[in-house]
């Protein structure tokens, strides 16, 4: 495999994103996360359908995002909680359109959510929300993509149940799960709003 410009590991499969906005997976299938349209693991590289333009991409266990040129965002796989963003819950084999985003510059997802960062610095994030993932103030799932309040970032990571980012000023802060200590802030058990990690 050549011309690759990124390349991501989940848990039993890889993606690469490569130099023509195309996307090749390979790995493990069971859920549909390498998005060519069947449920069969691939040992070598296969296209997810249809998916072209892409300018960064994001695995997780069993989902996968990409960020397009053209500020949207699509995902594929396992679709529980909705972290696929379209609206629903039911598990996609090939790409399909995150709702209501259009200048996204970069996704990352946890193991059931999926949060996306914008031109302006805002960020939307959507699925699971059982320990605050999602950031917005509530333990609400979300099947489509909801603003994190108060927040511009310039960069965004996610872990299983939890979300951090990077804000201009180059301070951190992160939300979600916080039962090993990951959010950086006290001994919280979690939050549903972000928090300043400490310096």
């Amino acid at each position: 495999l050549t011309g690759v410009q990124k390349i991501v590991s989940g848990m039993y499969y890889t993606c690469a994103l490569l130099a023509d906005g195309t996307v090749r997976c390979w790995g493990r299938n069971s859920f549909g996360q390498l998005g060519n349209g069947s449920y069969s693991n691939a040992n070598a590289p296969v296209t997810p359908t249809g998916l072209t333009g892409a300018i960064s991409i994001a695995v997780s266990n069993s989902h996968t995002c990409a960020a397009l040129a053209s500020g949207g965002v699509k995902c594929w796989g396992y679709n529980l909680y909705g972290k696929l963003g379209d609206g629903t819950q039911t598990t996609r084999t090939t790409p399909v359109s995150v709702l209501g985003v259009t200048d996204v510059i970069d996704v990352a997802v946890g193991y059931y959510h999926t949060c996306a960062l914008s031109g302006d610095g805002t960020v939307r994030c959507w699925g699971g929300n059982e320990r605050g993932q999602l950031g917005d103030g509530t333990l609400t799932n979300r099947l489509s993509p909801t603003p994190v309040p108060g927040i511009t970032a310039t960069s965004l990571g996610a872990g299983v149940d939890f979300t951090c980012v990077r804000t201009s000023g180059g301070t951190a802060y992160c939300w979600g799960d916080n039962f090993d200590g990951q959010l950086g802030a006290n001994n919280y058990p979690f939050s549903f709003v972000p928090m300043s990690v400490l310096p």
